[in-house]
């Protein structure tokens, strides 16, 4: 058998496949929304045998989907699939298709529902339906109180503004109450929103007057007529103040505002100055720009100012705050805030008036800022007339150098000499804080502006008893002295500055006129007559003679005095024909005519133009120093 088996392969069976795991519903739902296909989907989910589709995280995939043919959105055909069947909605099924449709007021559609039976009715369904603008409680109120949800149904009665339902309701409770129209305000307000109140509202103005009381109090009968009238007849509304106010406590502001608003232009004296102020400040605090319309438009005419501002400050409109606030030093306090411009400053200030407007200025630079110093400087220029000059600029004076009040005193003064250039004291008062602060360029300026007025002595005296950047710097100087032709002042301040390369510089370059001021004031400050000749070099031809008489006069050494005239030669004579006549008389009459022969000589040789009226006074001044000799 071994043997006969050799060779002989063993075929194994094989087992069969399986049959595959039929899908869930869950599995084909899925592989239904993958594929968007949405009416498919919805039918399914709806109709499954098993019913494990009707979960809430089917309404949560059908609301996430999104229909991309633009046709109807997923969800809207799985609820239709719902409604079609013949047991209706679940509960969450009904809330979760009520809440688009609310969305959408198809109030109508879903009261039909429910009417057919395709919607359960529950409290959370009555919370949704309650929530339509128009019919929302109505729709609601059978449903709480079939649930027995009182405080819902009473709220929707409210909101209803039912008002004699809701005097049944507390008739039920005790005959002899009465409903408290403020309460249920507060408690729809509370629950709902104010803006839910106008059906409430409009149903208490539309409230008969109270019973008129007897006119005659002893009329027994009148009385007991009365009494029973007045048992009959509804709360009257409560007053305005309290309604707007409840509306405001509860976020009602625009309708609160509506109410105050018709009030007030009924002139009914209801709405008093404290509620005006809340109002005000509410808007404010919801929307600046509606806020401000309302205070230009005094809206709340009786709006506390004060507490208005704080407001206004609070929230940051600063400007607003100093327009309204009463008092003067809040004013002052308030305009040092960095928040606040220049022009709202100045405006603020001028309108509180002297004295305080100068304390507000004095507040403005005590606080020791860039900014508030530029705000107390346009409002002493623009105000000056009134707060008073002397007053301004004594604030400004500087504690110590280089801090914002000097730079305060500079700006007000440089902008008031701008205005008024021919006020000479204001310019000396400016000359003054430059000179302190070593503003050296705005000094050159000045003194070199021909349109601005100052005293010429008294610039001068300044400017050479001047100490720091201002004592260095002779530019100033040599504008005061050159402008009003103080040239001996300039000589001997330059002389005592040590700085006549300066003065030597302006001699030559600038104002050779100024030569025999110059030299005549140099001599008699005692400078070698050297370094005279070496300021006044070259010598300016018309003002020779006079530099020459100083030179005489002071005994200077006669080669000082040759080299001084050399170059004095023949093109100066042929273009003033008297130069020579006039350096010889203020020779002569001194009796030292030999100190010019040098200079004669050297004319002479240089050849003289026969009949000239110089060559004639060369060699006559030539002829009496040989007789002399």
């Amino acid at each position: 058998g071994a043997a006969g088996g050799e060779g002989v392969a063993v075929k194994k069976k094989k087992k069969p496949k399986p049959p595959p795991r039929p899908k869930t519903d869950a599995e084909k739902f899925a592989a239904l929304m993958e594929a968007e296909e949405w009416e498919k989907a919805a039918h399914f989910a709806a109709t499954s045998p098993s019913q494990e589709l009707r979960t809430r995280e089917t309404v949560v995939a059908f609301q996430a989907a999104k229909a991309t043919d633009g046709g109807k959105p997923p969800v809207l055909r799985y609820f239709g699939a719902l409604l079609a069947l013949k047991d209706g909605l679940t509960h969450e099924e009904g809330v979760a298709l009520a809440k688009p449709m609310v969305a959408q007021g198809q109030l109508l559609l879903l009261q039909r529902w429910l009417g057919e039976g395709k919607l359960r009715p529950s409290e959370q369904l009555a919370d949704v339906l309650c929530d339509a603008e128009r019919g929302g409680p109505a729709a609601a109120l059978p449903m709480y109180r079939e649930g027995g949800v009182d405080e819902k149904a009473t709220l929707c009665l409210v909101e209803m503004g039912d008002l004699e339902a809701l005097r049944e309701e507390s008739r039920k409770e005790d005959p002899a109450s009465k409903p408290d129209w403020l309460a249920l305000l507060g408690r729809l307000c509370a629950a709902r929103g104010a803006r839910r109140a106008r059906p409430l509202l409009d149903a208490l103005y539309a409230l008969p007057p109270p019973p008129t009381p007897p006119d005659d109090p002893t009329d027994a009968l009148e009385v007991a007529s009365y009494n029973i009238e007045l048992a009959h007849a509804p709360p009257p509304m409560p007053p305005l103040e309290a309604i707007v106010g409840t509306l405001l406590d509860h976020g009602g502001l625009p309708l609160a505002t509506e109410l105050a608003t018709n009030s007030l232009e009924l002139g009914s004296g209801e709405i008093s100055g404290g509620l005006q102020t809340r109002l005000l400040a509410a808007h404010l605090a919801e929307d600046r720009a509606a806020g401000e319309k309302l205070l230009d438009a005094d809206t709340f005419p009786e709006a506390d100012p004060q507490a208005t501002a704080q407001t206004c400050e609070e929230l940051g409109l600063y400007a607003r705050a100093i327009r309204l606030h009463p008092s003067a030093d809040e004013v002052g306090r308030l305009i040092c805030e960095s928040a606040v411009d220049v022009s709202t400053a100045v405006e603020a200030i001028g309108r509180i008036g002297p004295p305080q407007g100068l304390a507000a200025v004095g507040r403005l630079v005590d606080t020791d800022t860039p900014e508030a110093a530029a705000k107390a400087v346009a409002a002493a220029i623009a105000l000056h007339g009134t707060l008073g000059h002397s007053e301004l600029a004594s604030l400004f004076r500087p504690k110590e150098a280089g801090d914002n009040r000097e730079r305060a005193l500079l700006d007000y003064l440089r902008a008031r000499v701008a205005a008024a250039g021919d006020d000479a004291a204001l310019t000396f008062e400016y000359l003054g804080a430059c000179c302190a602060a070593g503003q050296v360029d705005e000094l050159e300026r000045v003194t070199r502006d021909r349109s601005i007025a100052y005293d010429a002595v008294q610039a001068c005296t300044l400017l050479r008893e001047a100490g720091g950047a201002a004592g260095k710097d002779p530019r100033p100087l040599i504008n005061v002295c050159d402008r009003h032709n103080l040239f001996g002042e300039l000589a001997t301040a330059l002389l005592a500055r040590r700085q006549l390369r300066h003065l030597m510089l302006y001699v030559r370059s600038v104002n050779r006129a100024a030569s025999a001021p110059v030299c005549a004031a140099l001599l008699e400050a005692g400078c070698e007559a050297a370094r005279v000749a070496e300021v006044v070099a070259p010598l300016h031809a018309p003002s020779a003679p006079a530099v020459l008489g100083s030179m005489i006069d002071a005994e200077c050494q006669a080669d000082v005095v040759a080299s001084l005239l050399e170059p004095l030669d023949g093109t100066h004579l042929a273009q003033d024909d008297s130069l020579a006549a006039s350096l010889i008389e203020a020779a002569a009459g001194r009796n030292k005519l030999p100190l010019l022969k040098p200079w004669l000589d050297a004319r002479k040789a240089e050849g003289l133009p026969p009949g000239a009226p110089n060559s004639e006074a060369i060699e006559g001044a030539i002829k009496q120093i040989k007789k002399w000799w």
